[in-house]
């Protein structure tokens, strides 16, 4: 069971067998939102540079896979699986582009149609 999960159940005092079904998909839907977002966290530098280890990331959008297929609620399951559908992707494509001898990964992601929104990163000097 993924760390936050378990947080949320000590500060909420729940216990998921015997919660109410609305707080488990509430909890559920907190939780696949926020290990989304600690995938999304190790790329949101890319094209130019990923944070922490592959291998971590891929860990955490198994964990959110399994933890979306526990909601309920279609319109919810279906943005949550969609986004780790983009962040899996993205992953993935970085994963085969470090295989490769190219420096640009904007540009190979360009090359393969992939068409994926990059955040303005701006760096100041002192």
């Amino acid at each position: 069971m993924h760390l936050a999960l378990c947080r949320a159940q000590d500060i909420c005092g729940l216990d998921l067998p015997f919660a109410p079904a609305i707080w488990q998909q509430r909890l559920w839907t907190c939780t696949s939102t926020s290990v989304i977002g600690t995938a999304e966290y190790a790329m949101h530098h890319l094209p130019d540079f990923f944070i922490g280890d592959t291998n971590d990331v891929s860990e955490v959008l198994r964990e959110a896979k399994a933890l979306c297929g526990r909601l309920s609620d279609e319109k919810t399951q279906i943005a949550l699986t969609q986004d780790l559908a983009l962040a899996s992707n993205k992953l993935n494509d970085w994963i085969a582009f470090r295989k490769t001898e190219q420096q640009d990964f904007g540009k190979w992601c360009a090359e393969r149609g992939r068409t994926y929104e990059w955040v303005r990163v701006y760096y100041y000097n002192r």
